[in-house]
């Protein structure tokens, strides 16, 4: 997407992704991930009544990992194959979703085949 397209569809869906940073990754900023975004680190998936944020990690062993995503729980539910597809294009072995514990008891456990992996404490210093 362009740099204008992007500044279109990041006015319009960063609420979601603000959102989703206030529900538990306190550790980064709307503008941490809009910056990150523009430096090509992290990808803008902007659907019609939602977003998702991803990034690709790792060197020898690849993961695509969806780091943020806000709106439409249906939508969502909808845009996983087609990032699991790109993230499969990228040369990635595995795919992660870093989320609240809330996720647990959505499609990603009951029908898409994810699991629990990790629990990741955090503290303020």
């Amino acid at each position: 997407m362009t740099p204008a397209e992007f500044e279109r569809e990041w006015a319009r869906c960063s609420h979601w992704i603000e959102a989703a940073l206030r529900h538990g990754a306190d550790h980064t900023s709307l503008e941490d991930v809009k910056e990150a975004i523009v430096a090509g680190h992290m990808y803008l998936w902007p659907a019609v009544d939602a977003a998702i944020v991803t990034q690709v990690v790792g060197s020898r062993r690849k993961e695509c990992n969806l780091y943020l995503g806000g709106g439409s729980m249906a939508t969502i539910e909808r845009m996983i194959p087609v990032i699991e597809d790109y993230a499969r294009s990228m040369g990635c072995e595995i795919m992660t979703v870093t989320g609240r514990r809330g996720w647990e008891r959505t499609f990603l456990t009951k029908t898409a085949g994810y699991r629990p992996t990790a629990t990741l404490y955090g503290k303020a210093l």
